[in-house]
């Protein structure tokens, strides 16, 4: 199994110091610990709480480096181009005329019309000495013709006799390209303006990465929908398929299949099978632990799909799955939230953004005060939030709470740990989060 790089999974329980300074709606300074209402005053404390550490796995590296492919042009919308693009034939490919008028050699000193005109779409016969030759706008210019004399209609037999320059009113062959131009380079997005360029210069197939398209699977039998709530009652909606839904929306990902389904391990197999004949990247959401009712891995196989070598980590099976169905690559993220979004963030978006292509986001970073207290040496990357105070940010580790849905408003970054401690009050860089 290849390398995509050093990327990052697995949690961790940190003891730290967790009081920091925030401004309350008052507009006073006050400290407050982790977990508590910004209204709430306690004293700085030590506790333990349990965060979410990204430490380092691999991936396949045939997830973001996929083989290109041949389409049919029709077929390459979305797509992006693995080769570049030449072009097969002369544009145009015969002298072409830029108005309705009479077909001439510029040279005669006397011209009779001859009947008849150039039908679009045939080759017309070579024009002879003395000859005025209708033809439309678009329409080829008859071999013995060099220019074209603007006139109304047909009937405007006596413009033909007039002098014209050479050359006028033409489009010449090859004026726009010759066989074997570059038209697009490698790397370009097949958008409307590209498929036409395209389609004009008689290309039939390309050879792309296949267009961004993605499926996501959120399982539990308690979800009723993914993102509207619709009738009342105990059912729930997930709230981790529309936060990964929306960030891939924002990436640039616009083709997202979204799917559920019960606490069945039939029901998720024929769901996974079915997304990954639609998509090039899975997405399943919840039931990646090892309880007996964690039915993601079990499914996977069901589906005749395999699930890549894991590896042990403090608590026991990792909080994720890395697998491929009939090709297509799966990553399995957890029903909680903060896992949920720190693998989307961390993991799946730059694996989507290579994958497909796609335009990497620039990363913003900020300077902030660290707002709690790591004695041990760690490495990984540490989620945290950011919050505003009188002496200015500061970065508090976010607390790995089963549920925690509020943490979709807290979370906003993380911290890069390299065989480092950490201690109340000192600098740290906070890479924020895409969105």
């Amino acid at each position: 199994m290849g390398s995509s790089g050093r990327l990052f999974f697995f949690y961790i329980t940190l003891p730290f110091s967790a009081s920091f300074a925030i401004q309350n709606s008052n507009n006073e300074c006050r400290e407050r610990t982790a977990g508590t209402t910004p209204g709430d005053v306690q004293r700085p404390r030590s506790i333990k709480m349990k965060h979410f550490l990204l430490r380092p796995y691999e991936l396949p590296g045939a997830w973001s480096a996929p083989e290109p492919s041949f389409v049919r042009l029709c077929d390459s919308f979305g797509a992006t181009l693995a080769e570049d693009i030449l072009a097969e034939t002369d544009s145009p490919d015969y002298d072409t005329a830029l108005r309705d008028g009479w077909a001439v050699f510029s040279g005669d000193r006397c011209r009779r019309v001859k009947p008849g005109s150039v039908e679009n779409g045939r080759t017309p016969e070579p024009l002879r000495a003395g000859e005025a030759l209708w033809v439309n706008t678009g329409g080829m210019i008859p071999r013995g013709a060099d220019a074209v004399i603007p006139a109304e209609s047909p009937d405007d037999a006596e413009l033909a006799r007039s002098v014209v320059e050479p050359g006028r009113h033409v489009l010449r062959r090859g004026s726009e390209w010759r066989a074997g131009d570059a038209l697009i380079e490698a790397g370009t997005f097949v958008g409307a303006s590209e498929l036409a360029l395209l389609l004009e210069a008689g290309v039939d197939r390309v050879k792309v990465y296949a267009p961004p398209e993605a499926g996501i699977l959120s399982t539990g039998s308690e979800l009723k929908d993914l993102y509207c709530r619709g009738e009342a009652g105990p059912l729930r909606v997930s709230s981790n398929a529309a936060y990964l839904r929306s960030l891939l929306m924002t990436a640039g990902i616009r083709h997202i299949h979204a799917a559920a389904a019960p606490d069945d391990e039939n029901a998720i197999a024929a769901k996974l099978s079915e997304l990954a004949r639609r998509c090039g990247f899975i997405f399943s959401i919840g039931g990646t632990g090892g309880g007996q009712r964690d039915l993601t891995r079990r499914s996977i196989l069901l589906a005749g799909g395999r699930i890549f070598e894991e590896r042990s980590c403090a608590g026991g099976v990792p909080p994720f799955i890395s697998g491929e169905i009939d090709g297509v690559p799966l990553l399995g993220l957890p029903g909680n939230p903060l896992g949920a979004m720190m693998i989307a963030q961390r993991v799946a978006l730059p694996v989507i953004w290579k994958r497909f292509h796609a335009s990497a986001w620039e990363p913003q970073r900020v300077s902030a005060l660290f707002g709690g207290d790591i004695p041990d040496p760690q490495t990984g990357e540490l989620c945290v939030s950011l919050v505003r105070g009188s002496a200015g940010l500061t970065a508090l580790p976010v607390e790995k709470g089963t549920g925690c849905s509020r943490l979709f408003r807290e979370a906003g970054g993380v911290i890069h740990l390299r065989n480092q401690m950490l201690r109340a009050g000192e600098q740290v860089i906070v890479e924020r989060f895409f969105n």
